[in-house]
């Protein structure tokens, strides 16, 4: 009886040994999970079609690997708060589900600390977690916040003085940027559309109270014989801001009054909503006064597929 009994619990072990080995293979051949590139909202745990673009669907992962998976850092998984439908987000389920179509709700995870900089400080924006193949599906791109020389122009209008001096008209919001000395470029009708060069020579005292303009007077660099007295110009005038931490004009979203970028974390593939100070915007960078330092690292846009995504991330909270 003693020998019948060891054999038997030498039995029970060996079959949970080899349960305990087959589990791995059937993680590795659970389905995996399918994503439209335009509309990373869109999953599928099947190959096949966008039904909003009629793209096809790239593989991304396996929902197995996922839910076993840890962060780059160790730490546990993070906790799901609501499923919602991957077409429509006011649709939500408290556990997993399908739409009419087959596709998989959407898990909506709830906002953990991060060393990108904490919780999103920005209202109604959320955290947001990609990998690596869904941040190149949204489109932007990783990049340095930097310091570097921001061209700032002010586009202008005005009328010839004489061959050599011109007025221009410069509405109220800009004039905290003028100062005498500064480059003007414009063209006119009268001259062919010939570059004109000059510079600030004076600024008005009063406004004009119709139109909130400012007179400027500028001083061209040569007089021009084609340009004739009350002849119209239009261009722009240059400012130059010298070493100041700029980044691109892609990189910043507004909400009302409010600016705000994605502080990127690679390891976690976190992106934290951040407000930021914008000051002067020139044709491809803007000076940041306020909220960023040189060198971390923002998603530098188009971030509207990344800032639809936080958008949901906290449209429910106050729901559930």
């Amino acid at each position: 009886m003693k020998l019948l009994g060891l054999l038997l619990v030498l039995n029970l072990s060996n079959a949970a040994l080899s349960h305990a080995d087959e589990a791995p293979t059937q993680v590795e051949k659970a389905k995996a999970i399918y994503s439209c590139p335009m509309h990373p909202d869109v999953k599928s745990d099947h190959p096949g079609e966008c039904p909003i673009c009629h793209m096809k669907l790239q593989k991304i992962s396996s929902p197995e690997q996922k839910a076993h998976s840890k962060s780059p850092t160790g730490a546990a998984p993070k906790k799901i708060k609501f499923y919602r439908h991957p077409m429509n987000p006011s649709i939500t389920s408290k556990v997993p589900a399908k739409d009419n179509m087959g596709m998989d709700y959407v898990p909506v995870y709830e906002a953990e600390e991060s060393n990108t900089g904490g919780l999103s400080d920005v209202p109604l924006r959320g955290v947001v977690t990609m990998d690596e193949a869904q941040f190149r599906l949204s489109g932007a791109a990783l990049a340095r916040v930097e310091r570097r020389d921001v061209l700032v122009t002010i586009p202008v209008a005005g009328r010839a003085l004489s061959s050599s001096r011109i007025a221009l008209q410069v509405p109220e919001r800009e004039l905290g940027k003028l100062k005498p000395g500064m480059e003007v470029e414009v063209t006119s009708p009268a001259t062919g559309q010939e570059a004109i060069q000059g510079r600030i020579a004076g600024l008005d005292f009063v406004l004009d109270p119709m139109t909130r303009t400012l007179r400027v007077d500028v001083q061209l660099l040569r007089p021009n014989p084609s340009l004739k007295s009350e002849a119209s110009v239009q261009g722009v005038i240059r400012k130059k801001i010298q070493n100041v931490v700029a980044i691109s004009r892609e990189s910043f979203m507004q909400s009302g009054a409010s600016a705000y970028v994605f502080v990127a974390n690679r390891e976690t593939g976190r992106f934290v909503p951040k407000k930021v100070a914008i000051g002067d915007k020139g044709e491809d960078w803007v000076e940041v006064q306020e909220g960023l330092t040189e060198g971390q690292l923002i998603s530098s846009g188009p971030n509207f597929l990344i800032d639809s995504e936080s958008r949901i991330q906290t449209s429910y909270e106050g729901e559930l």
